[in-house]
């Protein structure tokens, strides 16, 4: 995937997922790659932000060690997220009269994450704020991702809305759900 495709991505969404449909013979395996490259951007932008904004604050760990544990938490958070509805997306999908194949819902899960990992820029602003990247970037991800499980899945646009709803509410759970798996196993 080049630049220009990802700034399509995001500038052309409809043409972006017609040239994608177009190239059936792709294996998930760069969309892969992208999300192991792109979810770093949370991660990177939450231990810069942390250092940035709380450096001097007594009340919040700033050790290399501690910011270091938190990018990493990040970085499996925003990376497990994606490919776990894939996985997910394949048990909703028949029920919306798709067709659903573990490489069309990894790629939508992937491709649709993107506007979720460039919110991460925000960390650098509100390190500690999880809600504002998630409203942010899954807001965008929504039309990506509603327009993308027509041309992949198949599914049609009166169904279309249900299932974007559906993606919406499991990417919060699943990541939450992780992010207080994560806190109890005592990584903060």
């Amino acid at each position: 995937m080049t630049i220009n495709s990802l700034l399509d991505m995001i500038r052309r969404p409809a043409q972006f997922w017609d040239s994608l449909s177009a190239r059936e013979t792709e294996e998930p395996i760069p969309a892969i790659r992208l999300a192991l490259l792109f979810a770093l951007i949370p991660a990177v932008c939450r231990l810069c932000g942390i250092q940035l904004h709380y450096a001097d604050n007594a009340y919040v760990n700033t050790t290399l060690f501690s910011t270091a544990l938190v990018a990493i938490k990040t970085y499996v958070l925003f990376l497990v997220t994606p490919l776990l509805l894939a996985r997910l997306l394949l048990w909703v999908v028949p029920l919306f009269k798709g067709e659903a194949d573990l490489e069309a819902t990894t790629r939508l899960a992937i491709y649709g994450a993107v506007p979720v990992w460039i919110a991460g820029l925000l960390f650098l602003l509100a390190p500690y704020f999880d809600p504002l990247v998630l409203i942010v970037g899954l807001g965008a991800a929504s039309y990506l991702f509603y327009l993308g499980c027509q041309k992949l899945l198949g599914i049609g646009i009166d169904m279309a809305v249900g299932l974007t709803i559906i993606h919406g509410a499991a990417w919060l759970i699943v990541y939450f759900t992780l992010y207080f798996v994560i806190m109890a196993l005592g990584i903060r």
